[in-house]
């Protein structure tokens, strides 16, 4: 049973979201270099850079 094309995630969703990852790594890591290291940034901007990538990779495999 093949799924309609309807039911997939779109794949621009995909990159929307790892943009929008990668851009928010991007201000942690911003906001450190101006601050100072704090653990709390670092896991934000580690685990918002991961989200990115992830979703960068989801939307390179989404197949049409």
């Amino acid at each position: 049973m093949e799924r309609s094309r309807s039911m997939r995630f779109p794949r621009w969703a995909f990159a929307l979201v790892a943009v929008g990852g990668l851009v928010a790594s991007g201000i942690y890591w911003g906001m450190m270099r101006v601050q100072g290291v704090a653990t709390t940034h670092l896991v934000r901007a580690l685990a918002f850079g991961v989200l990115g990538l992830v979703m960068f990779w989801g939307a390179l495999r989404t197949h049409h």
